[in-house]
């Protein structure tokens, strides 16, 4: 079974060999980082949880307090015996939908007792998976988040459900703006002090991940969000994973292809954290050019962009490069490219920043060829850049985050119907400029009809 589908059934719960992060037992050591299924639980038992326990206890046929001793003994230092129950969903008022993924669909609610906004993520699950046993991908994802506590980390407050228990909602601070969409709408245009301020943030987050052995795995700009305070947080961990000493072996079918690493094109198993710090590298360049850097059709597209910019690997650039499964097997073909960088970003003195300019220090384009060098090995990790001359020494200085700007909230409404709107103004402009005057109303009636016989 794949290591992102393993689910926690009757099966596999009770061995507490069983390393839930690794699908092959053969394939490597186990580490002091591995931690058995019932210690995982136990983690998110922490979360005040009482219908997890509930579920647990029916599919494994046994009585509730006998899952919590188990869990009790597994893990005495992490668990918590005075648990509360989830509360009812009910509790909370949906305002308006923000997004809808894969796993989930995010609302923007209210809840009712005290005023406050915040995020309701539906946690999204099939039917199959519920009769097999609660997905452990969720239990993952819930049990990470409940053990970080960062500012540029998004924050979980707790674990809601429907009346049948058989839905459920992580409450989740709300955050206004999403990175992508500010860089789109080009509101506010962030200057280059503010946009370092930015940088700065997300690698604070990320080095935080990291010293807590956690990977993210999926960081992108959507993933980046932007509250009013100033604050960047970093969402949406779906994806985490563990890692520890020695490397792991992990599924590389990671990480949004404009924002991955070329080992995980070439197929390597056993990758590092080294993977987030190229994805924030291509986000350092997007602040830079308002547009994602590579943004390949597909996988090979992509790889080919990333040599053209980053030059073409060989085994001196790249040690053992020849060996990785995606060379072995040719399944990408490696043209011969120089860097480029500076045919990409203009090397100058910028005191500010004027939407749509490619100028870059040479200690900003310093930072950027390090963040991302093709060999993972010597890609610089986000404790060093943290402290890379151009976060902590080149004018202008990175803005003080209490002096960053606001913007009105852009979650209030859909990001997805904001986007085909986008999307449909211009279509009804391409329409205009190569087919003479077009009526918006009948087009955008027209364009409601095609959408509708597509679905």
């Amino acid at each position: 079974m794949d290591e992102e589908d393993y689910l926690l059934t009757p099966e596999n719960y009770g061995n507490t060999s069983t390393d839930i992060y690794k699908k092959d037992e053969s394939s490597h050591s186990k580490t002091d980082d591995s931690e058995p299924v019932k210690s995982k639980i136990a983690e998110c038992v922490t979360s005040n949880n009482e219908t997890i326990v509930n579920e647990l206890s029916k599919s494994y046929n046994k009585s509730k307090s006998e899952c919590i001793s188990e869990f009790k003994e597994a893990e005495p230092n992490r668990f918590i015996l005075d648990y509360k129950p989830c509360r009812d969903v009910e509790c909370f008022k949906c305002l308006n939908k923000i997004s809808e993924g894969t796993y989930g669909t995010v609302y923007r609610a209210l809840e009712i007792k005290t005023g406050k906004i915040v995020a309701l993520k539906h946690i999204k699950y099939h039917d199959v998976q519920w009769k097999e046993g609660f997905p452990l991908t969720y239990l993952r994802e819930i049990s990470i988040l409940l053990q970080l506590n960062h500012p540029n980390i998004l924050s979980v407050k707790e674990i809601v459900t429907n009346k049948k228990q058989d839905q459920f909602y992580m409450v989740m601070e709300y955050v206004e703006h999403e990175l992508k969409t500010l860089l789109e709408e080009n509101r506010p245009n962030f200057t280059l002090s503010e946009r370092k301020c930015l940088l700065k943030q997300l690698l604070d987050g990320i080095n935080y991940l990291h010293q807590n052995w956690v990977m993210h795995r999926d960081l992108k700009t959507t993933n980046i969000l932007y509250n009013n305070s100033g604050l960047v947080k970093i969402c949406d961990f779906g994806m985490a994973r563990k890692f520890g000493v020695p490397i792991r072996k992990y599924t590389h079918n990671v990480v949004t292809h404009w924002y991955r690493a070329p080992e995980l094109f070439l197929g390597e198993p056993y990758y590092t954290e080294k993977t987030d710090v190229w994805s924030i590298g291509c986000i350092f360049a997007e602040l830079i050019l308002s547009r994602p850097l590579f943004m390949g059709t597909n996988d090979a597209d992509t790889l080919d962009k990333i040599f053209r910019l980053c030059g073409s690997p060989n085994e001196e650039n790249w040690p053992g490069f020849s060996k990785l499964p995606g060379i072995v097997s040719n399944k990408f073909q490696i043209h011969k490219y120089n860097p480029s960088f500076e045919n990409v970003f203009k090397v100058g003195i910028m005191g500010g920043m004027v939407h749509g300019s490619t100028c870059m220090t040479e200690l900003g384009l310093d930072l950027l060829k390090k963040m991302l060098n093709i060999d993972p090995n010597q890609r610089i990790s986000a404790k060093d850049a943290l402290n890379h001359p151009y976060i902590t020494q080149e004018k202008p200085r990175t803005q003080a985050i209490e002096l960053m700007p606001t913007v009105p909230d852009t979650n209030s409404t859909s990001r997805t119907k904001r986007r085909q709107e986008k999307q449909d103004n211009q279509e009804l402009e391409s329409q205009s400029r190569f087919r003479g005057r077009v009526d918006p109303v009948k087009f955008l009636s027209m364009m409601k009809e095609k959408k509708i016989s597509q679905r």
